[in-house]
């Protein structure tokens, strides 16, 4: 059994933080934003876990992560106002400067 110091406990938020980004980046970026949902609730989960639960660094929290990914699957019913999101954005950002004048 490891003891867990306070280095120890940085060092592990460090890494979930590291790699559940890493996660959460690659999952939207390559999905082009439609899986950005249930992979925020993923990244969710695992930081609720982190938190409140004790997650462990020595388990797999990637496994975790497809794992809760996985379950919150169902989320993809919002995609239309992700992508109504994703309009808003775009209209504001090609948008003429001249009509913020």
């Amino acid at each position: 059994m490891i003891k867990k110091s306070v280095f120890y406990k940085v060092l592990s938020a460090v890494h979930i933080v590291f790699f559940t980004s890493i996660l959460c980046f690659g999952m939207i970026f390559l999905s082009g934003s439609l899986l950005m949902v249930p992979s925020l609730c993923a990244a969710f989960q695992i930081g609720k876990a982190a938190m409140y639960e004790g997650l462990d660094i020595t388990d797999s929290f990637v496994l975790a992560f497809f794992r809760n990914f996985k379950k919150f699957l169902g989320m993809e019913r919002f995609v239309p106002v992700n992508l109504i999101m994703l309009l808003n954005l775009a209209g504001m950002y090609f948008a003429p400067d001249t009509l913020f004048l």
